[in-house]
């Protein structure tokens, strides 16, 4: 079991009715089409997707809130050297993690994504909001052989590229479950977005917004 302290905020998905609005976005990184069609199915039913060039039009519940800036949505784990390296990239702390600077990591990541299979958001025996992660059989075994192989060595494990924790490696994390810990101040709404976010299929690339407006407009 590890536990992380952090959380980079997503988006929130409201399933109740009532007005409706519509948001103008553009794919700056992958497949337009592909971004769109993924995007759709985090999105869910009551919401639709239409994309056109590098634009993708998106109509649904006017309660649903999106960021100014969408990405995969998947975790990946880094190894951060010892030492400085030529080949590093400097990765940017999640908004609510309890890193206070960027971390220089090795690039590429020892892991560049970590299926998740199941997430679901709870309260931990403190009362503090926790998301319980599932990796897939194949990505468990990949993060015990990894987290073997770099004993008393510091990792970097992140959501979308920002890191939620950067801890020293104790031993082997076998089961291939995690959970994630959002630490003080975080609440239960900020767990069941990243749990949402996280359940959802990574979008492949990512999504700027540039206007939103209520359908009524």
């Amino acid at each position: 079991m590890i536990r992380v302290a952090g959380l980079l905020l997503a988006l929130v998905l409201c399933a109740c009715g009532g007005p409706r609005a519509t948001w103008e976005l553009e794919v700056v990184r992958g497949d337009p089409a592909e971004v769109g069609e993924a995007l759709g199915q985090r999105l869910g039913p009551r919401v639709s997707v239409l994309q056109e060039g590098s634009s993708l039009t998106v109509e649904g519940p006017a309660a649903l809130m999106l960021p100014e800036r969408l990405a995969p949505g998947v975790l990946s784990l880094w190894l951060a050297p010892r030492e400085g390296c030529e080949a590093c990239v400097t990765l940017r702390p999640a908004a609510t993690s309890d890193e206070r600077a960027p971390v220089r990591v090795r690039s590429p990541a020892l892991e560049a994504a970590l299926e998740v299979v199941e997430a679901a958001a709870s309260l931990d025996a403190q009362g503090l909001p926790v998301v319980t992660v599932e990796l897939s059989p194949g990505a468990a075994a990949r993060f015990a052989q990894l987290t073997a192989a770099h004993v008393d060595q510091r990792v970097a494990l992140a959501v979308d590229g920002a890191v939620i924790l950067a801890p020293v490696v104790r031993g082997a994390v076998e089961g291939g479950t995690l959970s994630l810990s959002l630490g003080v101040g975080a609440t239960e709404a900020q767990a069941a977005r990243l749990a949402e976010v996280l359940r959802g299929p990574p979008l492949g690339g990512e999504v700027v917004l540039r206007k939103s407006r209520p359908e009524d407009e």
